[in-house]
């Protein structure tokens, strides 16, 4: 080792880190999969703030060619299908 102790994976695959190595891993898959839930958590309620401005934008013009049942509806569903994927 030669007075270095900096831990590599050709360390980690060594049997005196067996018992560690499970250990690691789940340290290593809970940050990650917490950060990636911090991402996805913030871009689910960006892209809600922004369907429900849109929506608002849309109410605003009153344009009488446009369904406002169905921008109500589609806005609705794509930010609670994101919100829900965030959740899982």
């Amino acid at each position: 080792m030669r007075g270095d102790f900096q831990i590599t994976t050709v360390m980690l695959a060594a049997p005196r880190f067996a018992f560690f190595r499970p250990l690691l891993i789940f340290i290593f898959q809970m940050t990650l999969g917490a950060f990636v839930k911090f991402l996805l958590l913030v871009h689910g309620f960006t892209f809600m703030g922004l369907a429900k401005w849109n929506y608002t934008e849309f109410e605003r013009a009153k344009s009488p060619s446009r369904n406002r049942f169905t921008d109500k509806r589609v806005f609705h569903i794509v930010g609670i299908t994101a919100f829900m994927i965030n959740i899982a």
